[in-house]
């Protein structure tokens, strides 16, 4: 699938980024979120983080624009953060980082140029491919008595739900590397000369359940500390921190620990700042 992505990414966008009209180079300064099993709602404000990015944008037309997006940000979530008591006392969390590489193409709603006194502001929607990195963690307090005493761990090489056991053959370790559809919406305005600003707000969606560490089904402990280690029986089920009378050795792998047919989401949203590279012989009236 992904060789798939590079041969489109060629074959599509290259020769459109070869005859745009005007170059834009720029940065952007805003927020990440996500979307998963350990999020109560589409955003939950509280687990917003800072999330910077760059990126090239080539105007073909005064509607149409390519733009490529190197992105950065950081997910979290928490079942803190839910009012439903059984989501409270599945007691999982963790916090990733994600690095997006994107090609996006931008329809402009109103004409827009740079340099043009006429067409200085548009607003413009957005929809295109990504490919990114991610790696959840969760936060094993190694010292209950000291706050700062403790440890992220990676989920993935665990196998928290079962994967790489014999008892679930069917359950691999996910890839953290992933695609993902970028769409959204956005405005931009020629502020000063070759200067732009804008606002963008965009969602991803992906085809992976995984952004969480969190699925399908529980695994049993046994299996995990026989064929994974006790640090992965741990991570899976931590539901005795918040309730101490569970007895994790009772859970069944038919007990449902996440929700498969959903599949998580991430965002980017923030200002921009862009600087148009004008060609010679353009000039403006």
């Amino acid at each position: 699938m992904k060789k798939v992505i590079i041969y489109f990414i060629g074959v599509f966008f290259i020769p459109l980024f070869a005859n745009a009209q005007f170059w834009e180079i720029g940065g952007m300064l805003g927020a990440s979120n996500y979307a998963g099993d350990l999020s109560p709602t589409p955003v939950v404000l509280k687990e917003t983080h800072p999330a910077i990015g760059a990126f090239v944008r080539a105007n073909v037309k005064k509607s149409l624009s390519f733009k490529g997006n190197l992105y950065y940000g950081v997910i979290s979530g928490t079942d803190e953060n839910s009012d439903v008591p059984k989501n409270r006392a599945r007691n999982l969390s963790f916090r990733s980082s994600i690095l997006e590489v994107g090609l996006n193409a931008e329809l402009n709603l109103l004409p827009f140029e740079t340099g043009s006194r006429k067409y200085k502001t548009a607003p413009y929607i957005f929809g295109g491919l990504a490919l990114f990195k991610f790696d959840p963690k969760a936060y094993l307090d190694t010292n209950p008595r000291d706050d700062e005493d403790g440890e992220w761990v990676r989920l993935q090489p665990l196998g928290t739900e079962g994967q790489g056991t014999t008892q679930f053959n069917d359950r691999r370790k996910y890839s953290l590397t992933q695609i993902s559809i970028p769409f959204g919406i956005g405005l931009k305005h020629n502020f000063s000369g070759n200067w732009n600003v804008g606002l963008e707000a965009g969602w991803r969606k992906t085809f992976t359940d995984y952004l969480d560490d969190v699925s399908k089904t529980y695994a049993e402990r046994w299996i995990l500390e026989q064929q994974g280690s006790g640090l992965a029986a741990t991570l899976a089920d931590r539901t005795k921190e918040y309730d101490p009378s569970h007895n994790p050795e009772n859970r069944s792998r038919l007990e449902e620990r996440g929700n498969e047919t959903n599949k998580d989401w991430y965002m980017f949203a923030g200002i921009t700042l862009s600087y148009t590279i004008m060609p010679k012989y353009c000039f403006r009236f």
